[in-house]
């Protein structure tokens, strides 16, 4: 990624400076856009594309460690609580614990699906399968 925080696609007059980690919160529909204008002009933006899939590379498997940590922590942590009406001080602090665990768990792997969704539009859209009998 060449140390910078950021890529530039050019296509004629078009101009954009997009943050790496604005692949993960931009809608898929931006994103085939984006990927479509440097395929348009590839050779101008060769350092972007070869920087977009650095960056996934890097960040994927990131992404699912971070999951999976996530997902031995929910096991380890999370405990049915038989009451959990219940104000008791302990019976409070398991439900808190649980929902705490059960949203890290959903943030990690929401993260981790959306880079790979990205991935797959990426490769989709800049390195499509020519041997694929319906193109």
């Amino acid at each position: 990624m060449n140390g910078s925080d950021f890529f530039i696609i050019q296509h004629g007059s078009f101009h954009a400076a997009v943050l790496y980690s604005a692949l993960e919160h931009l809608p898929i529909h931006n994103l085939k856009k984006l990927f479509r204008l440097a395929k348009k002009a590839q050779f101008e933006n060769e350092a972007a594309i070869q920087g977009i899939r650095s960056y996934f590379d890097a960040t994927i498997p990131e992404a699912q460690e971070t999951m999976r940590a996530a997902a031995r922590a929910y096991e380890d942590g999370w405990k049915k609580v038989d009451k959990p009406r219940s104000r008791n001080p302990k019976t409070v602090e398991q439900l808190r614990l649980n929902k705490e665990l059960t949203v890290r768990f959903k943030q990690a792997h929401a993260r981790y699906e959306r880079l790979v969704a990205s991935r797959k539009v990426f490769e989709e859209t800049l390195f499509p399968d020519t041997k694929h009998p319906m193109n």
